[in-house]
């Protein structure tokens, strides 16, 4: 059968007209990845598993222990623990409440002159925010000018704070001088201590007979 003449009786392709492009496999490449992760999933997995039968392993051999341990206590001994340390603590809260008055006199004592004497001293709790004590005195001096380097020292020491020297009075006969004292005294002179506990040292030694006679005097001279 003959060909239309339209027909060509050959012809040349093109050369990209029925070539395939080639395309990348990702598929592969994320199995691979899902595997691996799925792998380290597993082993993680028994890892933990494992790791955990190790720990209560562990806890069931220290209760173990410990209930072998507690079998071998004394009770006894656990309530003679007890009932000590109660004792204790018991006997820590009477020493915070308890009042010792011997760091309070030694400060006292640090700042009078020989010269002055107190009479009376009484102490009450104060209910500032500072805590400590009211206290209140009355003594004599020997003169104006002790009493002044009294009321001086007293008001230097940062132990005392707020001191008044009021109702001063000179007796006409020996020139000595009555007043009423009045200050705010810190909590730490009123609190039991270890220290405060100790009885003050005692000096021994001879008394000459000149300095008695100067003691006695200025006790005289004190006197109103």
């Amino acid at each position: 059968m003959a060909l239309p003449p339209t027909v060509p009786s050959s012809f040349v392709p093109y050369p990209g007209s029925n070539t395939r492009r080639p395309r990348a496999d990702f598929g592969g490449a994320f199995g691979f990845l899902a595997y691996g992760i799925f792998f380290l999933m597993v082993a993680a997995s028994v890892g933990v598993f494992i790791y955990g039968r190790i720990l209560a392993a562990s806890k069931s051999a220290d209760d173990s222990a410990l209930a072998k341990a507690e079998a071998q206590l004394d009770p006894n001994t656990i309530n003679n623990f007890l009932r000590t340390e109660n004792r204790l603590k018991l006997g820590a809260g009477l020493l915070e409440a308890h009042v010792a008055l011997t760091a309070l006199f030694t400060q006292l004592n640090a700042v009078m002159p020989t010269d002055v004497m107190l009479e009376s001293l009484s102490l009450t709790a104060n209910t500032a925010a500072n805590g400590g004590f009211s206290l209140q005195s009355t003594g004599v001096a020997a003169n104006l000018n002790a009493l002044a380097q009294f009321s001086n020292d007293l008001g230097a020491n940062k132990k005392f704070q707020d001191v008044i020297v009021s109702g001063i009075k000179v007796n006409q006969k020996n020139n000595s001088v009555s007043f009423t004292l009045t200050a705010v005294a810190a909590p730490s002179l009123v609190a039991f201590s270890a220290s405060s506990a100790q009885p003050p040292p005692v000096t021994t030694g001879t008394v000459s007979p000149a300095a008695a006679s100067t003691t006695t005097s200025r006790t005289a001279t004190s006197t109103p």
